[in-house]
């Protein structure tokens, strides 16, 4: 069984005019041959996928993804699944209460978050609030847990199961962005 990962990361998009956009057709041209062999697609974007995570830098990434994802589902016939966590780049830090944030989560690095405290969660992912609704746009049903800083999604194929593991986390810096 056959699977093709095609991993995206560090877009940076910022601007419906960003280079990358010019070359998703040698993308598609690069990938379109191997969905042929597979019996499944995943489309993994591991951060960074906008510049600053404001509105029309998401409407830039929900174009270009969007435009891949259904070029490859009418080239193979085959399903594909999204798969993405955010990355530092992918927060609007022009939170008006910035400071407030940074301390509560030195607090939590220090003291861990506590079981029930669920609003401190949300205020310090309020940042990310733009790439919970771009995420939105691809939400699926394999989640097997989900919450603001990890999801488990699963997939089964015959005696196969595959799992992945969508932590909050930006990878570069190995720092909890929310």
């Amino acid at each position: 069984m056959k699977f093709l990962l095609l991993h995206f990361s560090d877009m940076h998009f910022n601007a419906s005019t960003d280079h990358i956009l010019k070359k998703k057709a040698l993308i598609l041209k690069a990938v379109q041959n191997q969905t042929q062999e597979c019996e499944h697609i995943f489309i993994l974007i591991t951060g960074d996928i906008t510049y600053s995570g404001k509105e029309p830098e998401y409407f830039a990434a929900l174009e270009f993804v969007e435009s891949i994802k259904k070029y490859l589902e009418q080239y193979s016939k085959k399903t594909i699944t999204l798969i993405m966590i955010p990355g530092n780049h992918d927060c609007d830090h022009s939170h008006k209460n910035k400071h407030v944030r940074e301390t509560l989560i030195k607090e939590i690095q220090q003291n861990g978050l506590k079981k029930d405290d669920d609003g401190t969660l949300d205020f310090c992912c309020e940042v990310q609030q733009k790439f919970f609704e771009f995420e939105q746009c691809y939400a699926q049903q394999n989640f097997i847990f989900t919450s603001k800083l990890l999801k488990i999604a699963s997939f089964k194929f015959d005696k196969l199961e595959i799992l992945f593991k969508e932590s909050l986390i930006n990878s570069s810096l190995g720092k909890r962005v929310c």
